[in-house]
């Protein structure tokens, strides 16, 4: 180790005094600019507050009043005034309904929904414009397959393709109404059987039109008290 040689000052070695002075100059320069902020801000807010007519940061919009004191709010203060004025409003709950042939709650359209109407008209369709008709002349089989056909797969078909149309229509239907309309449509098949009626209906275009008219008639009246008593 070499020692220090004589009339050579080391910059390295500041004395404890010059450390001190320091020190203390710049707590003073702290102090003062502290002892500025408040006029600093004050002098700020008079500028904004000439600028923007009494709405600059403190004034959004007249929404929010001046802060006391000149002091600049911050956005945190913003959110929490608009945080505060929110959980002050009433919440209404709002039920999502989707017309009838457009989307249905599920998120299925409304026109996947009524596939049973559009059933039921096709089969409707098939069975009168088909062949059947004109081999139920001379074949009771064949019009037994267009009276089944009618009555049975068609008409619910329609019903329950019509309830989700009308979803209201099928509501007001007593239960009452499924046990006369079941002797009703009892009555008008087996009056159709008669023999007379019956061979009028295969040689005759208006008779024939009437009883799968009146086929139809009774099917849905059948159904409609079965799915209005049901729900």
């Amino acid at each position: 180790m070499c020692a220090e040689q004589p009339g050579v000052r080391d910059d390295r070695r500041e004395p404890a005094g010059d450390r001190r002075r320091d020190a203390g100059v710049a707590r003073l320069h702290r102090a003062d600019r502290l002892s500025r902020l408040p006029r600093v801000a004050a002098q700020r807010g008079k500028l904004s507050a000439q600028r923007g007519h009494g709405r600059g940061p403190r004034a959004v919009h007249g929404v929010f009043q001046p802060a006391p004191g000149g002091a600049v709010l911050h956005l945190r203060d913003l959110r929490r005034a608009a945080g505060a004025g929110l959980r002050g409003l009433p919440v209404t709950p709002v039920r999502a309904t989707a017309p009838a042939g457009t989307v249905a709650p599920g998120g299925v359209p409304g026109a996947l929904r009524l596939w049973p109407l559009f059933l039921g008209l096709a089969l409707l369709a098939a069975l009168w414009l088909g062949p059947l008709p004109e081999r139920s002349r001379g074949s009771f089989a064949a019009h037994m397959v267009v009276h089944m056909g009618i009555v049975a797969v068609a008409a619910p078909l329609l019903v329950l393709g019509l309830s989700r149309l009308w979803p209201a229509a099928l509501k007001g239907v007593p239960p009452k109404l499924a046990l006369a309309a079941s002797f009703a449509e009892f009555a008008l098949v087996w009056g159709w059987h008669a023999p007379a009626l019956h061979n009028a209906a295969r040689v005759s275009a208006p008779l024939f039109l009437a009883e799968q008219a009146s086929f139809l008639g009774a099917g849905l009246f059948v159904w409609m008290t079965a799915l209005g008593a049901a729900s």
